[in-house]
């Protein structure tokens, strides 16, 4: 079985989504929606096998996000910080950095 077909709806507010079952599904998500598939797809992705690589592959990704938005926020607990990157596709995410990851980061960063 193919996939769905998306389609971004006039207006941009709405996606359609059409399953090939028979007969066809449709679906029309708002961007609430759409944010809480992404999270559900995101977390149930993270538990699948194969798991993502470690590592990054120049193949594999899309194009880089041009200067998004950014903040640093102290951790709930421990060393380190809150990395949060905003991503047009995806929203906010937050990562947390160990401290010496960080000072990694910050001096990769330092050098450009």
């Amino acid at each position: 079985m193919a996939g769905p077909e998306w389609k971004l709806d006039s207006g941009n507010k709405t996606v359609t989504a059409t399953f090939p079952t028979n007969p066809p599904t449709t679906l029309t998500l708002s961007t609430t929606d759409v944010d809480a598939v992404l999270k559900n797809l995101g977390s149930l992705r993270g538990d699948m096998q194969p798991e993502v690589p470690d590592e990054a592959s120049p193949d594999q990704g899309e194009e880089p996000i041009a200067d998004p938005a950014w903040e640093v926020l102290p951790p709930e607990s421990g060393d380190g910080a809150i990395l949060g990157l905003r991503d047009p596709r995806f929203g906010w995410l937050h990562y947390a950095i160990p401290k010496e990851e960080a000072q990694k980061m910050g001096g990769f960063l330092q050098e450009g």
